[in-house]
């Protein structure tokens, strides 16, 4: 029966965050850190702190009845090669790129801060719907999405200083036409994929000029090998495999009923 996995959302949590495959196999990040997140920086990974995780977190109710919500699947669309059609555009200015990277480092801390809540709370509603919520013909209850929705944003421990996720550089920041923002984030995660080193691609949106919420999450979009990231903590995980380019989290374990 054909359903958008509610368990997407766990999914998302217990991989942490956009992790996935990567073209090629890459060493560790480079040694050293970085104070703050800058655009364009490949000198030194940054991992943000969990005390740095400020963002009011949602409830339990609130990401339910979002989720609940029936939703088309977002499917990025793919060249002749069989990589993701990224949108081109023109470099961000100054406050769209503080902006972005504002966004960006609540969502990393909060992954480190185990506080999935305000990881999603990152997200614009539309785009947490694309990601993560059910579509039409979905037979799954409001009560249970609200289950599992409460499993999913139960937070943990913070992470301890050298098992922090990190943002490694960000690569590009797009005004694209749209709108939106684009960047490009390579990133790595000791708790994913044997912290394999990726290259994910995220949008954001505003609708203030000032904050700024992630609309799209295209996991590794220019992947096409199984053997590293995301395909290989599916496989590890879940005994899956994602295709290259598509959004991760459509690919967790279907709920069985």
């Amino acid at each position: 029966m054909g359903k958008r996995p509610l368990l997407a959302l766990i999914c998302m949590v217990a991989i942490a965050l956009a992790a996935s495959g990567s073209a090629f196999a890459q060493d560790a990040t480079p040694s050293g850190t970085t104070a703050a997140l800058t655009a364009y920086n490949f000198a030194a990974p940054y991992a943000p702190s969990p005390d740095l995780c400020t963002i009011a977190p949602m409830s339990t109710d609130d990401v339910a009845n979002l989720l609940a919500t029936p939703t088309p699947l977002f499917e990025p669309p793919l060249n002749a090669n069989g990589t993701v059609a990224l949108p081109g555009g023109v470099p961000a200015d100054d406050a769209a790129t503080a902006g972005v990277l504002a966004a960006l480092t609540q969502l990393w801390a909060c992954n480190n801060a185990g506080n999935p809540a305000s990881m999603v709370a990152v997200f614009s509603p539309t785009g947490l719907q694309q990601m993560l919520g059910v579509t039409a013909d979905s037979t799954w209850s409001l009560e249970a999405i609200r289950a599992k929705v409460a499993a999913a944003l139960t937070p943990s421990e913070p992470r301890p200083a050298d098992e922090l996720a990190s943002i490694d550089a960000i690569v590009s920041v797009l005004a694209q036409p749209d709108g939106s923002v684009g960047v490009l984030v390579l990133n790595s995660d000791p708790h994913v994929a044997d912290g394999d080193q990726v290259l994910d691609y995220f949008a954001f949106t505003t609708t203030d000029g000032t904050t700024y919420q992630l609309s799209t999450l295209i996991l590794d979009p220019f992947d096409l090998s199984s053997d590293y990231g995301f395909d290989k903590a599916l496989f590890t995980k879940f005994g899956l495999k994602a295709g290259p380019g598509l959004p991760g989290p459509a690919f967790c374990p279907r709920p069985s009923s």
